[in-house]
């Protein structure tokens, strides 16, 4: 009966200090897992994008399960950290590469901005005395180009996401289909939201302006194509689980996680489409696109290196290359965010006011603010689609560089 006895408090003993065990077993696998992931840079560039492409479908999870948790959470702020990423693309413009590609292909890269900002003025400026009589119909149709313009733009930085996400995690390339998909995804995108909640930004633009017109047939059309656009997109998010369950040897669950994200980028808002909170939820899909942004301009600057600009005069070389161009972006993030919150620095609409006044028309400050605000968007997604367009020579080669440590790893080890 002893024995017996001994045996039933040595078992008792063992499932007591069993969770203790396992926990003093897992911390060390656990705490070298968080340290390789901190420092590696592969590692911590794939969870930086995998968790900002993942804020708009865990929001919206969130506000099906918890009604009023956007409500709760502050909007301007998630529109500011989503916009700041906008006017952050001055950043490249201190790489010398970027610097050398502009020179290079000075008509699309710099007479194309000035182009843009010069429709803007015209659209906003021609259009104020028509504005004011709610009859501005020209613009409405402007602003749903730009708002198409700006999901197209989301949509398309995923196959680009997508793509360094794969590298990060050293998986193959990118296939066809795959890259196919993501841009049908950014075509609902752009073209499925104008009839939302109740016409959406649709109607948003026209009480502001053309209140006073009618667009029967825009907004017939508008709403056929947003119903065919959802449909649409909840056959894309079935096609895209079905694919990867039959191609499931291709992908780890990171890189299905990121496929299944960046294909159905725009699947959060179609879910939200007749919820309250729908721009809430845009928001925080420009947010999570914004991040995305924030992490290659971040990762850009922790990993510079420059030896040597085109004309033979000699950067700083290895670390202190970085350094100085993390400095430079967290300087003019601060500088952007400031102006964004506080405007003590630089007054609020100073540009705008500085013109309005040299022309002697204070009257239009709205529009020339509108002007340059506008034109700084489009801007933006304009050169974005030359600089990060990796199948061009040009900047393929800055990218091989500046990212060397996903492209060509023993490179960033040597310098």
């Amino acid at each position: 009966m002893e024995p017996f006895v001994r045996q039933a408090a040595m078992t008792r003993q063992s499932v007591i200090a069993a969770p203790s065990l396992a926990l003093a077993r897992l911390a060390p696998g656990l705490g070298e897992t968080i340290k390789g992931t901190l420092t590696r840079p592969k590692s911590l560039f794939a969870l930086t994008l995998l968790l900002a492409t993942t804020i708009p479908f865990v929001v919206v999870a969130l506000q099906r399960i918890l009604p009023g948790f956007i409500v709760v959470s502050v909007q301007e702020v998630i529109f500011f950290l989503g916009g700041i990423h906008v006017p952050l693309t001055a950043y490249l413009f201190f790489d010398p590469k970027i610097r050398a590609f502009m020179r290079h292909r000075p008509i699309a890269l710099i007479v194309g901005p000035i182009l843009i900002f010069a429709i803007c003025f015209f659209v906003f400026l021609s259009s104020w005395q028509s504005r004011a009589a709610g009859q501005a119909w020209p613009v409405v149709y402007f602003m749903l180009g730009v708002l198409a313009w700006n999901n197209w733009h989301f949509g398309k930085q995923n196959v680009g996401v997508y793509s360094f996400f794969r590298l990060a995690q050293s998986q193959p390339g990118v296939v066809s289909l795959e890259r196919k998909l993501i841009v049908f995804g950014a075509v609902l995108g752009a073209v499925g939201i104008f009839a939302a909640n109740d016409g959406g930004y649709l109607t948003n633009f026209i009480n502001a302006y053309a209140k006073n017109d009618s667009f029967p047939l825009l907004q017939s059309v508008a709403e056929h194509v947003s119903s065919f656009a959802r449909i649409g997109q909840y056959a894309l998010l079935a096609f895209v689980v079905g694919y990867l369950a039959f191609n499931w040897r291709r992908y780890t669950w990171k890189t299905a996680t990121m496929f299944f994200m960046c294909a159905n980028f725009f699947f959060p808002i179609y879910v939200a489409m007749d919820m309250p909170v729908l721009t809430a939820v845009f928001a925080c899909s420009i947010l999570s696109h914004g991040v995305q942004y924030c992490v290659f301009l971040g990762f850009h600057a922790g990993q510079y290196r420059e030896d040597s600009n085109e004309r033979g005069v000699p950067g700083p070389k290895g670390r202190a290359g970085s350094i100085v161009m993390c400095v430079i972006l967290v300087v003019l993030a601060a500088f952007i965010g400031e102006n964004f919150l506080y405007n003590k620095f630089i007054p609020k609409d100073f540009f705008s006011t500085v013109v309005t006044l040299a022309a002697g028309r204070g009257d239009v400050l709205t529009p020339v603010a509108e002007s340059f605000m506008i034109g700084i968007l489009l801007t933006h997604f304009w050169l974005d689609s030359f600089f990060w367009r990796f199948k061009s020579p040009e900047p393929r080669q800055w990218m091989t560089k500046r990212y060397a440590f996903l492209i060509n790893p023993g490179d960033s080890k040597r310098t």
